[in-house]
């Protein structure tokens, strides 16, 4: 029994050690645009290519100082209502196609995985009325597996100067938008443009020194942080809050040493329990030969 409970402990601490989470953990950064010295409650707007490579659960996200020590941070919409404060998001492409058999017409919309509310198509047709279905695609290969979600009546008297706006639900993060019109007996719509639409995220958190902040972001295998300036800032909006701005996106050269540095301390891992292990057995064996 004692031999066991000793194994638990030797495999606890070395999976510590190893898995503790660090910003190598995290593949890109972004280092912030801290103008003079702004203290007390800082914050920044997510951006489209962090949410690119966020997951939907938004936990593989972090802050760290120039002392690579971790900054607590809430992530929160930045209005109290959705619809109150939109942001454009780009998109990644967009493309038009049509099924003749259906008497359908398909937008296909690639995202940067940004959270959408509204999508607005502009169409260069005088008098139109169509039904349409908007589904949507988490998935980033071939194999897309569609979830049909909402559903919209595109009408040229709701359009404002050729731009028609379809609301979606709620707010949805994507990989993938795909609107389906029923064209019926009537020619297929121009398309000319796509924009999307959705609600601005920002980061707070609180900065009591002069350092130089950097958001960590991507990677998987990540756990949400659970830090108490989630409880002290919740539902608290008329706050005075000090805009930083974020630098450009780069590759965090130490993420790959990282991840080899991990597989190394698993083999030396895995060679240390079979080792222990064998030790086990031969002390079990020797126990029962001496008992005889």
């Amino acid at each position: 029994m004692k031999i066991i409970k000793l194994f638990a402990i030797f495999f606890f601490v070395l999976s510590s050690a190893v898995f503790s989470l660090e910003n190598t953990d995290f593949p890109f950064y972004k280092e912030l645009k801290i103008q003079g010295s702004a203290q007390g409650l800082l914050g920044f707007n997510c951006d489209y290519e962090i949410f690119n490579e966020l997951n939907f659960s938004l936990a593989n996200l972090r802050l760290f100082d120039s002392s690579k020590n971790e900054i607590p941070y809430y992530f929160r919409l930045k209005s109290k209502s959705v619809d109150s404060l939109l942001l454009n998001y780009p998109t990644v492409t967009w493309n038009v196609s049509e099924d003749c058999n259906k008497n359908c017409s398909y937008i296909t919309i690639e995202t940067f995985n940004s959270p959408i509310k509204k999508i607005k198509l502009k169409i260069n047709n005088r008098r139109y009325y169509r039904a349409a279905t908007i589904e949507g695609s988490a998935s980033k290969d071939s194999l897309f597996n569609w979830v049909r979600f909402g559903s919209h009546l595109i009408n040229s008297r709701k359009a404002r100067r050729g731009w028609v706006t379809i609301n979606l639900p709620k707010v949805h993060r994507f990989n993938k938008f795909r609107i389906k019109i029923d064209n019926k007996d009537d020619k297929p719509l121009k398309i000319n443009n796509v924009k999307l639409f959705g609600p601005v995220y920002e980061v707070l958190f609180y900065l009591n020194s002069k350092e130089t902040v950097s958001v960590y972001f991507g990677g998987s295998s990540i756990v949400a942080p659970n830090y108490d300036i989630h409880q002290l800032l919740r539902n608290k909006y008329n706050l005075k809050v000090k805009s930083v701005y974020l630098g450009k996106k780069k590759a965090n050269l130490e993420y790959k040493k990282k991840a080899e540095y991990i597989n190394n301390k698993l083999l030396f891992i895995l060679a240390i329990l079979t080792m222990v292990g064998f030790l086990s057995w031969l002390i079990i064996i020797s126990r029962n030969k001496i008992d005889q």
